[in-house]
C-alpha cells in the first residue's frame, strides 16, 4: 500500500509499553515473535561501538510448545526438562505463599494460616527440625501464644460458655504436649510446671464446675501470661513472635516443611484440618515427573538461578533466554510460569531499588491464551491459572516503570485476561477469522479507521496490521523473511507430501516409548542403586 517501503519501528515504544501479537494459527505469529526478537538483536549490535560485542539485551521466551529451541540454541540458553545441560528448574522454595495455597488448594479459613506460618519458619531460618528439647519447647510455646492471643482476639474462649467445645479441646492437646515435652526436661526444670498447673485447672473446671463469665476472662488471660512467661524462661523474645513474609526466597526442603507443617497442626490442634493438605504435598514431593524440576534435590542457587535465566552482567552468556515448557507436568505447568514470571519482575524492581535505575528486559509469552486466561476475581480459593493471570497482570500494570516489557503471542485474543489486554499499547495482527476476536480487535481503534480491519480475515500469511503506540498510524506490513534455521518449529504439517510418498517419515515407536518412560526408568534406576 506504500510501494514497498520499509517500516521501522522504535524499539523503546514496541517493547516499553507492550506488545500483542494476534492472529490464527498458521498466520505466521511465531515467526513474526521469532523475527522482532532476531532483528532486534541484530539492528543492536550493528548500532554498537564494538560490533565484535553481544548486545546488552535481554529476552526470556515462555515457549509452552518447544517451538523456539531450535531457532535459538546457539544464540541463546534453552531451559528444558530432563536436559542434562541446561535442566529446566524452579525449586519449591522459590515459590511464594500465594503460589503454594493455589497448588495445594488450601482452604481459606482452615489450612492457608497454617500454610503461611509454617513457610514463615522456613523463611527466617537455617531450618531443621532438631531434636533439642529447649528449642521444641519454644517453637510449641511461640506456636500456642499465637494462637491463643488469636482466639482472644476473636472471643472464642467464651462461645457456648461455660464449656466452648473447640477451645476446651485445644487446651485438652496443649496440656498433652506440655506435659509429653516436660518429661523430656531435666527433672529439676521447673520452668513449665506453672503453665501446666494453668492448663489443668482450666480443664478441670469445665468438666465440672461452671465459672463465671468475670473469673472465665481472668483465668484464660492467666494461661496466656504463664505461656509468655514460659516462651521468654526458653530463650524466646517478642521479634519472634512479630509477623515476617513468608514471601522471601530461602532455601528450605520439601521434607523438613512438610513435616513442621504437621507438626504445627498437631501443636495447635487442628491436623484434621490439614490431613488432605499434607496428602496433597507428599504426593508432589514423591511425583518422578516433578522432582527434577521442584524436587529437593534441584541444587541451585538464588544468584546463580537469576543469572542463568535472566542473563549474567553484560549478557556475556546470551540475550535469549527460552523456557521450554513442552514437557513440565500439567499439574504445576501454571505454578512454574508464574513463578518464573515473577521472579523476574522482583529481580527487576530490586534492581531498580539498588542501582535507581531499570533494566530493560522483554518477557515472551506463547500460546498466552493458556496463562493469562479471563479469571473470576472474587473466588475465595484462587487456582493455578488464576495466580499465573494474576501475576501477568500485575507485570503489565507495573512492569514498564522497572524496564520490563511483555508481548504477549495468542491465537484467541477474546479469553485473554482484559486487564493485560488494556495494558499492551501496540498490535500486530495477523490473520483473525473468529467472530468474537475480530469484535473485540474492532474495539481497538478509532472509528475512523476500522476499514483496514475488513482486510483481518483474508490477510496471507506473514502479513499483518501494525498499529497503536508503535506505529503512528495503523499500517498494512509484510513481515520479512525467516531463513529455514531461523523460523521455529511451527510450520504446517506437509500432509499431502507425506502420503504421497514425497517426504519420507521414519517411524520407530519403541524409540519413542523409550524417551518417553526414560525419566521414569532413570528414577526406578537410582532407586535400585540406593538399595544396592
Amino acid at each position: 500500500m506504500a510501494a514497498n517501503a520499509d517500516v521501522c519501528v522504535d524499539p523503546d515504544r514496541l517493547f516499553g509499553r507492550h506488545l500483542a501479537v494476534l492472529g490464527n494459527t498458521g498466520s505466521g505469529k511465531s515467526c513474526s515473535v521469532a523475527g522482532l526478537i532476531q532483528w532486534s538483536i541484530a539492528a543492536a549490535k550493528e548500532a554498537s561501538s564494538d560490533s565484535e560485542i553481544a548486545p546488552n539485551a535481554r529476552f526470556i521466551v515462555l515457549d509452552p510448545n518447544g517451538e523456539y529451541s531450535k531457532v535459538f540454541q546457539e544464540s541463546g540458553r534453552v531451559f528444558k526438562v530432563g536436559d542434562t545441560t541446561n535442566p529446566l528448574q524452579v525449586p519449591l522454595w522459590f515459590w511464594n505463599s500465594a503460589e503454594w495455597c493455589s497448588f495445594t488448594q488450601a482452604s481459606a479459613r482452615a489450612q492457608v494460616p497454617l500454610l503461611k506460618r509454617a513457610l514463615r519458619s522456613m523463611r527466617n531460618e537455617e531450618f531443621e527440625l532438631t531434636e533439642e528439647v529447649s528449642i521444641r519447647v519454644k517453637r510449641f510455646l511461640s506456636s500456642i501464644l499465637i494462637s491463643v492471643k488469636h482466639e482472644l482476639s476473636l472471643g472464642s474462649p467464651w462461645g457456648s460458655f461455660p464449656r466452648p467445645k473447640n477451645f476446651y479441646e485445644k487446651v485438652c492437646k496443649w496440656l498433652d504436649s506440655v506435659e509429653s515435652l516436660k518429661a523430656m526436661l531435666e527433672a529439676n526444670d521447673d520452668r513449665l510446671d506453672a503453665l501446666t498447673n494453668s492448663l489443668s485447672t482450666y480443664r478441670d473446671n469445665r468438666s465440672g464446675q461452671y465459672p463465671t463469665y468475670e473469673s472465665d476472662i481472668n483465668e484464660v488471660s492467666g494461661i496466656a501470661n504463664q505461656i509468655s512467661s514460659a516462651f521468654v524462661s526458653f530463650g524466646g523474645t517478642e521479634q519472634d513472635l512479630l509477623p515476617k513474609s513468608e514471601d522471601i526466597p530461602t532455601r528450605f526442603t520439601g521434607e523438613v516443611f512438610v513435616n513442621y507443617l504437621e507438626a504445627l497442626a498437631q501443636e495447635t490442634g487442628n491436623e484434621q484440618y490439614v490431613e488432605f493438605l499434607l496428602a496433597r504435598i507428599r504426593t508432589m514431593l514423591a511425583d518422578t515427573r516433578m522432582k527434577d524440576i521442584i524436587g529437593d534435590d534441584v541444587d541451585v542457587s538464588l544468584g546463580d538461578w537469576l543469572g542463568n535465566y535472566i542473563g549474567e552482567d553484560g549478557a556475556t552468556n546470551g540475550c535469549v533466554t527460552i523456557i521450554d515448557l513442552s514437557l513440565v507436568p500439567a499439574d504445576i505447568i501454571h505454578v512454574v510460569t508464574a513463578v518464573i514470571a515473577r521472579m523476574t519482575f522482583e529481580a527487576l524492581q530490586r534492581y531498580r531499588k539498588l542501582n535507581e535505575k531499570s533494566l530493560p528486559t522483554v518477557l515472551v509469552m506463547e500460546e498466552a491464551h493458556t496463562f493469562v486466561k479471563r479469571h473470576k476475581e472474587d473466588a475465595e480459593n484462587q487456582s493455578a491459572s488464576s495466580v499465573c493471570c494474576q501475576m501477568f497482570e500485575k507485570i503489565s500494570r507495573e512492569g514498564r516503570k522497572f524496564g520490563l516489557g511483555l508481548v504477549l503471542s495468542s491465537q484467541r485474543p477474546s479469553e485473554l485476561s482484559p486487564t493485560v489486554l488494556s495494558q499492551c499499547n501496540s498490535f500486530l495482527l495477523h490473520r483473525v477469522s473468529n467472530d468474537r476476536d475480530q469484535e473485540l480487535i474492532h474495539r481497538l481503534v478509532p472509528d475512523n479507521l476500522r476499514g483496514l480491519l475488513r482486510e483481518l480475515p483474508s490477510l496471507p500469511s506473514q502479513q499483518a496490521i501494525l498499529l497503536g503506540w508503535a506505529s503512528e498510524l495503523p499500517i498494512m506490513v509484510r513481515m520479512n523473511d525467516l531463513a529455514d534455521h531461523e523460523r521455529p518449529q511451527s510450520d504446517d504439517p506437509d500432509f499431502w507430501d507425506v502420503w504421497s510418498r514425497t517426504k519420507d517419515r521414519a517411524l520407530d515407536w519403541p524409540k519413542i516409548a523409550e524417551d518417553w518412560q526414560q525419566i521414569a526408568q532413570d528414577d526406578d534406576q537410582g532407586a535400585d542403586d540406593g538399595q544396592e
